[in-house]
């Protein structure tokens, strides 16, 4: 029989039953330990801790940045603390400026204000269904691969839920696959 349980074989497994000469050496251990005082924070049966006492939640209770939002001024501090920390080539997971300019054009700040001032001119309600508020889609009226200079503008945005915004002419790759809507443009 084993006295010991080697590093390589854990000490519990499911279905298997742990011989008693192992489990009384632990039970001695511990027993060991809390004699000795090692564990000094175990309270003596029955003890109730805290019974009847009642905290003050505001003091308890961090809630940090919950439900609140950052000031334009205080983005752009932080943007700027943040400029020159791994961003482009500093960062180690660069690899040479491989991101499309769609996908850098997405998480830029001035995109993230565009789809919102389109959300809040069109009271966030989708223009062809008029459904409120949920999964909405900033929409580009004039394409965006084919008109580069409004794609930031807001007269070129509307405002639809993803079931409308899936049925544009212009939505995904159909754009490219639909001739007739090509020569339009």
């Amino acid at each position: 029989m084993i006295d010991f349980i080697s590093k390589g074989v854990k000490g519990f497994q499911k279905g298997h039953s742990v011989p008693k000469k192992i489990r009384d050496k632990i039970r001695k251990r511990a027993l060991g330990q809390m004699r000795s005082g090692i564990r000094k924070g175990v309270f003596k049966k029955g003890h109730k801790t805290n019974l009847g006492k009642k905290f003050p939640k505001e003091k308890y209770l961090n809630a940090g940045m919950r439900n609140k939002k950052h000031s334009e001024k205080t983005k752009e501090k932080i943007r700027i603390g943040n400029l020159d920390k791994h961003t482009g080539e500093k960062n180690p997971f660069w690899k040479g400026g491989i991101s499309s300019l769609r996908a850098r054009i997405y998480v830029c700040s001035e995109y993230k204000k565009w789809r919102e001032s389109v959300f809040r001119r069109d009271n966030y309600t989708c223009q062809d269904c008029g459904k409120v508020g949920n999964k909405l889609n900033a929409h580009h009226i004039k394409p965006f691969s084919l008109f580069p200079k409004l794609r930031l503008v807001v007269c070129n945005g509307r405002t639809l839920c993803i079931k409308c915004h899936k049925i544009t002419p212009t939505y995904g790759n159909f754009l490219f696959t639909n001739k007739k809507y090509m020569a339009v443009c």
